[in-house]
């Protein structure tokens, strides 16, 4: 037969109860619960119960006078309640730990072990007959109290910031210069405009007059070389341009002989100049009556690792008249002895008309694969004993000489005799660069520095004023000074003007 509804409620009976038999309600566990909390020396659990179970009364007085009327001797007699695990709905009782019941003189041990409780709980329960030990239980991990040094408080940290910035104020006003007067402001940014070689002029201007560097070129005219100097150029008379330009041992270029045959002697000479960044040598144009002079001068630019070759010449002597030194054309050789020369770019004049013709040039010996490329400047239009009409176009070839510098290159004066024409203009591009570096010109010095080491160079007054002018005429063009310009001006028309 089917079962009937009074069987069921019977059977609902039955179980509970069986559950009474078992042990107390949810409510009575509840209360023994809070029994035990109640009576806790630990005040953190006491705080701990009061949030979870406020919700249980209605206010918060219920619940205190609650805690009141526990006596605080009293203890639980029974288990703790149980706990539902939220994971998986499985109820779980906490681990009931070793005990011992004390009755008269004797001790039982009472074991019972149950499922593995939550981590985040824990619950200690003894009978009112038990007596529990401090063995029984494991002591909670001290509590680590707050490393009060390495707190800052926000007050704090705000009167600190506060205390800052008065400090930073206060240096302020003790480091803040003076107010200017318009004078001083006036000063400060024509100091700021002023060129670097302004000071440096101020002083030249004082020493120029044409009266006295008509005396220092007599003085350094003066000077003679001994023979027992130069016994190379006396063994090679057949190489020089000129018997009356000695070419001194000392300093000479001793050319680096590949055979036997080879001579290493070439009319060039090392100048060594204070400050001056570049390395310099003055040479003559090669005798064109011997093939092996050529090949010679090929050999310096090569061994020298020249990087740019200024040759001075005349009206008379246009690019036609170097193409037996050189191909002209681009894209053309020639083959001189064991030296290769070819054209990578020719430049016939410039834009700007200046009297000048541009060559760059592959140099190499034959069966050599590193090859050292040269720029040849052709400067026309300055005839030999003369100067040129051009101011310009001089101080900015002048000028490439200490500007236009790589990595242990050399650059190379060249003209016929190699020494007046050439003297003349390093003399210009030192007195120039020393303008630009802040430091004193005496142009008497340079000169007397250059002669010593390259006998003749600068061969007559007019090439020594020429000198001045080009060095007064690169000042102008750079001070923005007004006194230095009129003083310049008034002065340069002493000066004997250049002519042919």
């Amino acid at each position: 037969m089917p079962n009937t509804g009074s069987d069921t409620c019977s059977s609902s009976r039955k179980q509970r109860k069986k559950k009474s038999k078992q042990g107390p309600n949810r409510n009575q566990r509840e209360k023994q619960h809070l029994m035990e909390i109640a009576s806790s020396k630990n005040p953190a659990t006491k705080t701990n119960a009061k949030k979870t179970k406020l919700k249980k009364f209605e206010s918060v007085a219920m619940f205190r006078s609650f805690l009141k009327e526990i006596p605080k001797s009293s203890t639980p007699t029974s288990l703790p309640p149980r706990r539902r695990d939220n994971k998986d709905g499985m109820e779980r009782t906490m681990e009931r730990t070793a005990v011992e019941e004390k009755s008269g003189d004797k001790k039982k041990k009472i074991k019972a072990v149950s499922p593995t409780p939550a981590p985040s709980t824990m619950t200690i329960v003894a009978n009112t007959n038990m007596e529990v030990t401090a063995k029984d239980f494991k002591k909670p991990p001290p509590v680590q109290e707050p490393n009060l040094a390495l707190e800052v408080t926000a007050k704090s940290y705000h009167e600190k910031r506060a205390t800052k910035s008065e400090d930073k104020n206060k240096n302020k006003k003790k480091n803040k210069p003076p107010s200017k007067s318009a004078e001083e402001n006036k000063q400060a940014t024509k100091k700021s405009s002023e060129w670097v070689g302004d000071k440096v002029a101020r002083k030249f201007i004082e020493n120029l007059d044409h009266a006295r560097a008509e005396k220092e070129y007599d003085e350094i005219d003066d000077s003679s070389v001994p023979d027992s100097s130069c016994t190379q150029f006396l063994e090679n008379m057949d190489k020089n341009q000129d018997e009356e330009v000695e070419c001194l041992d000392a300093n000479r270029v001793v050319l680096e002989k590949s055979t036997p045959t080879q001579s290493d002697y070439i009319h060039a000479s090392h100048i060594v100049l204070e400050n001056f960044p570049r390395k310099i040598i003055l040479t003559q144009l090669p005798i064109m009556t011997n093939p092996i002079n050529l090949e010679d001068f090929w050999r310096l630019i090569f061994q020298e690792k020249v990087s740019l070759l200024e040759i001075f010449a005349s009206n008379d002597q246009d690019e036609k008249h170097f193409s037996q030194y050189f191909p002209i054309e681009k894209d053309q050789f020639q083959q001189h002895g064991s030296m290769w020369i070819n054209n990578k770019q020719t430049q016939l004049g410039t834009p700007s008309g200046k009297p000048a013709h541009l060559f760059r040039l592959e140099v190499l010996p034959v069966g050599c694969a590193e090859a050292v490329f040269t720029t040849v400047m052709v400067n026309i239009s300055w005839p030999d004993k003369r100067v040129p009409t051009s101011f310009k176009h001089i101080i900015s070839a002048a000028s490439d000489v200490f500007t236009d510098i790589l990595d242990k290159d050399t650059a190379t004066m060249c003209s016929l005799k190699g020494a007046g024409r050439t003297g003349t203009f390093l003399a210009i591009s030192v007195a120039m660069y020393y303008f630009v570096q802040g430091v004193d010109v005496n142009i008497k010095e340079i000169v007397l520095s250059i002669r010593k080491q390259r006998p003749g160079a600068v061969d007559n007054l007019l090439q020594y004023c020429y000198i001045y002018t080009c060095v007064s005429t690169f000042i102008l063009q750079n001070t923005k000074d007004a006194e230095i310009r009129k003083k310049l001006r008034t002065i340069m028309n002493t000066f004997v003007t250049p002519t042919q």
